[in-house]
């Protein structure tokens, strides 16, 4: 799994703690929820911005796989949220699309 991160108004501590959160979900959380999808070819795209009008930030987190591209965004008032609920989203994606390929039980008589 490969990950690229783009930032936009965020604080340096603030984007170190956000990668280091991603990176420690992704190889958790998000690896368990991937089952036997393609995990090496995932590619992941993080992007943060602050409002900087606001105290909001938007998360929105991209992935790719070889048939298949994902998107979640999430808007909170601490970036940290707005990450768990974006991973959440995805997480709820990729069981839906992995779900497809589950062999089906079917009605025994």
């Amino acid at each position: 799994m490969q990950v690229s991160f783009h930032f936009k108004g965020v604080d340096e501590r603030t984007t170190k703690g956000l990668e280091d959160l991603f990176k420690k979900e992704m190889q958790t959380t998000i690896r368990r929820h991937m089952g036997k999808l393609p995990v090496e070819d995932a590619y992941f795209h993080v992007s943060v911005e602050k409002n900087p009008h606001k105290p909001q930030y938007y998360v929105g987190i991209a992935l790719y796989l070889p048939n298949k591209n994902m998107f979640a965004r999430q808007q909170e008032k601490t970036p940290d949220i707005a990450m768990h609920k974006a991973i959440n989203s995805l997480i709820k994606q990729i069981e839906r699309y992995r779900d497809k390929f589950k062999p089906h039980k079917g009605r025994s008589r």
